[in-house]
């Protein structure tokens, strides 16, 4: 550690660097606190730095060290297949679960404000770039209101999202016919009912008695809640959903098993209740989230 000098003396403004032994101002000297200063000056201090840092002998232990850290990775990759120590894998978790539950004790989230607000730009411009890269419009109906675009896995598995799913999609490309961009209303239709109201009507399957009964059901659940979207109007039976005005929609559906037909029910056993559901077609829904989850991020 450079040895520091205590300058009780206010009037003593300069200094000889005991390296390059020239005569300088205290400013070019870090200083620590308010009362002691280093005895080599800023520039010596970088250019020891420097020197150590493009030494022979560090790159040289650099390689080394990455030689090592490959090595091991790939026999870990062999051994338990992952790049990882079964030991080093539990303690990193361990680790994560902590600092998540700290967090979440500390600012309500997983991650610490800063982290959150990094995230959220991360997520926006690999957001805007699959958007970009896929034509920027609903491929469905045309829309092209970007807060109502989302991504569609065309062979299933449409839990993959955030971060993974668009880098996934990024890295594909428009061309490989595994992803594409809709809007919510034609997403959530195609996702419930293998079919959108834009490529055609739906045909009836009097054979099959449980599709029947559900389409019913429905039916009349968007029939007590007035027919269309309280927002945009939309009457499209296949683009419209029941929306909780005050939120915690999720962990209402949970307690039925995420079981529309159970929640359905429920609401009719309820009278269908107004004051805290309404009828929303899927885009205003997905609107009403965003606006909602962005509100709450500014006001922390």
């Amino acid at each position: 550690m450079t040895p520091l000098v205590a300058t009780a003396d206010a009037r003593v403004t300069v200094r000889v660097c005991k390296v390059c032994g020239v005569e300088k101002p205290l400013t070019d000297f870090s200083s620590i606190g308010s009362k002691y200063y280093r005895r080599t000056c800023t520039w010596c201090v970088n250019a020891k730095n420097r020197a150590l840092f493009w030494s022979t002998e560090r790159n040289e232990k650099n390689a080394q060290n990455r030689a090592r850290y490959w090595a091991d990775r790939e026999r870990n990759v062999k051994l338990y297949g992952t790049w990882a120590t079964p030991d080093r894998q539990a303690k990193i978790t361990q680790r994560r679960i902590a600092r998540v539950a700290r967090n979440k004790e500390l600012y309500g989230t997983w991650a610490t404000p800063d982290q959150m607000a990094r995230y959220r730009l991360r997520y926006q411009a690999l957001r805007l770039r699959f958007i970009t890269a896929y034509e920027g419009k609903c491929e469905c109906c045309g829309e092209d209101n970007q807060r109502l675009l989302t991504i569609d896995h065309m062979g299933g598995g449409g839990r993959d999202t955030g971060h993974s799913a668009y880098a996934k999609a990024i890295k594909a490309g428009h061309s490989s016919g595994k992803y594409r961009l809709l809007c919510w209303n034609c997403n959530m239709a195609i996702g419930n009912f293998g079919y959108c109201p834009h490529d055609g009507q739906r045909k009836k399957s009097p054979a099959n008695w449980t599709t029947e009964n559900r389409w019913q059901l429905r039916v009349e659940r968007v029939t007590a809640y007035g027919g269309k979207c309280r927002i945009c109007g939309e009457s499209r039976i296949e683009f419209l959903c029941i929306d909780h005005i005050n939120g915690g929609g999720s962990q209402h559906r949970r307690s039925f098993n995420n079981n529309n037909d159970k929640f359905y029910r429920w609401l009719e056993s309820q009278g269908y209740p107004r004051d805290e559901y309404q009828l929303l077609c899927s885009n205003c829904n997905a609107l009403k989230e965003m606006y909602v989850r962005e509100s709450q991020s500014a006001s922390r």
